[in-house]
């Protein structure tokens, strides 16, 4: 046997202590691939957000496969526009900073937070401006599994979950695409 002790008292500061948000309001992206037969696009991606106050953000690396569907029907020497879909697998990890407050310390916080593997799918439009830049629109929908809460970052304090915290990410982003 042993004992339980209960970590947070109420449900709703477990619920905020074990949140999987992590705040809007910036967003990136980068992406590195390419372009095979003018229709299939193997990219490694490397995207993220995170609230405007530094205080909590997440962050993703995956292997995505971009389908330019559009070349079938219309090369893309024939226009200056491209549609693609896509969809990969990766890694993501998410945190947040938790108000702890300590004796002589009411501000201190501790760093919680996720982290596991990661589905995403997407849309992208592209507008080509030159021969070489064409801008665009990504719409990535990122939908984590998450198989480690860490409770505090700074001790390495963590636990498995009984069950896979449920939520998804949507990230439209502004894209510069350069061609060699």
């Amino acid at each position: 046997g042993g004992s339980r002790q209960c970590i947070y008292g109420s449900k709703s500061r477990f619920r905020e202590a074990s949140r999987t948000q992590f705040g809007g309001g910036l967003a990136f992206q980068l992406r590195l691939g390419y372009n095979f037969f003018g229709f299939v696009a193997p990219e490694f991606s490397l995207a993220g957000h995170g609230s405007t106050d530094g205080k909590s953000g997440a962050g993703y690396v995956g292997l995505d496969v971009r389908y330019h569907f559009i070349e079938h029907f219309i090369a893309h020497q024939d226009r200056r526009w491209d549609v693609n879909a896509y969809a990969g697998l990766g890694f993501a990890m998410g945190g947040y900073s938790y108000p702890d407050p300590q004796p002589g310390d009411p501000g201190h916080t501790l760093g919680k937070g996720w982290e596991g593997f990661s589905y995403d799918v997407g849309l992208g439009f592209d507008w080509t401006v030159s021969k070489s830049v064409a801008i665009g629109l990504d719409l990535k929908l990122v939908i984590p599994r998450y198989l480690l809460w860490i409770a505090d970052f700074g001790k390495g304090t963590h636990s498995t979950p009984i069950h896979t915290p449920s939520t998804m990410v949507f990230m439209p982003t502004v894209q510069v695409t350069f061609f060699p």
